[in-house]
């Protein structure tokens, strides 16, 4: 069984299975013995925030408009989920954004640098990155395979971000980590082999 946390994420690794059977969970189940991990399919964790970030503030899967195909966000889950809900550390800043329209990515394209951010940062934790760093904690000999290995996070959920400006926000998740999140994310990347060049080491 292969983990990985999105279906497009999932295409992509399939060449990389180097067994005949593979199964592709989307998600980090984490009862007991809810499975048992061949690979966890991962990503720098500040580059994958990063990312989410750019992703989501454009309106991808918040939207079925056909502007966002397959690979770019085909569905609207993000209308309906309720990102204040999970927050502390940035809820009373994130207070004044959440009668935002259209839900969470409304909220990113309102909420000013870096504040946008640094809410979607403490959102993802609770929503996807706390999970996986539970599930990585119990299969501690579960392999990992970057993503990024032959340009394969070049071309996953692109948001046509310049470079600079996707290394400012790689940046500014590792800062707001070590400053306000308790080094939540840092402690994730110790279990995570993979390194954006945005932000090396």
């Amino acid at each position: 069984m292969t983990i990985t946390s999105r279906s497009s994420s999932a295409r992509r690794s399939l060449a990389r299975c180097r067994r005949p059977a593979c199964i592709f969970h989307p998600g980090f189940p984490i009862k007991r013995k809810a499975c048992k991990p061949y690979a966890v399919v991962a990503r720098d964790p500040y580059k994958a925030v990063a990312s989410g970030y750019e992703y989501h503030k454009r309106g991808a899967e918040c939207t079925h408009n056909p502007t966002f195909q397959l690979g770019a966000g085909q569905n609207n889950w993000g209308i309906r989920e309720d990102w204040f809900a999970s927050l502390n550390v940035t809820r009373a800043r994130a207070r004044a954004y959440r009668s935002a329209e259209a839900g969470l990515c409304g909220m990113l394209q309102k909420a000013p640098y870096p504040l946008g951010l640094h809410i979607f940062a403490e959102y993802s934790w609770h929503k996807w990155y706390g999970p996986a760093g539970f599930f990585l904690r119990r299969h501690p000999k579960a392999r990992i395979k970057c993503l990024g290995a032959g340009g394969a996070e070049a071309r996953s959920h692109s948001s046509g971000t310049p470079a600079a400006e996707k290394a400012l926000h790689v940046a500014d998740v590792a800062a707001f980590d070590a400053r306000e999140f308790g080094g939540h994310y840092r402690a994730l990347r110790k279990r995570v082999p993979c390194r954006s060049k945005y932000l090396p080491g």
